[in-house]
């Protein structure tokens, strides 16, 4: 059980690492508004804050069949709560990321790719949190 909590840790960091590699941006602007969101709160002014929240709120939708993670989200989803479009973008190369190395022999099973999930989204739903 102990192993099993530090292999999925060790694929959270994973993911989160994956997330950062594909989270550059288009802009020198959009790379500096990722970056800065990542700091302490204490730092972020309201707005940037609100659009963190915003962020990680969405992140936090995916889900898995135990073989692939997946997202019902849309552009339209971001557009509707004001969140710059490439965070979706970077979000859907982030998941395609994860299915590459699921799909590649990682030895994952269906019980462990939902127990990833499941931290992903609770990592994230902590972040989100006011």
């Amino acid at each position: 059980m102990i192993m099993t909590k530090k292999i999925l840790t060790l694929i959270f960091s994973m993911f989160l690492i994956v997330s950062l590699t594909y989270s550059q941006g288009v802009t020198k602007e959009e790379r500096q508004l990722y970056e800065k969101l990542l700091k302490q709160d204490s730092t972020l002014t309201t707005r940037e804050l609100e659009l963190k929240y915003k962020v990680f709120e969405l992140y936090t939708q995916i889900h898995t069949d135990g073989k692939k993670i997946y997202t019902n989200l849309k552009e339209e989803d971001f557009k509707k709560r004001e969140v710059p479009l490439f965070f979706y973008v970077d979000f859907v190369k982030g998941l395609e990321g994860m299915n590459k190395m699921i799909s590649e022999g990682s030895g994952l099973t269906p019980a462990q790719v939902h127990a990833m999930v499941k931290s992903i989204k609770e990592g994230y739903s902590k972040m989100s949190k006011k």
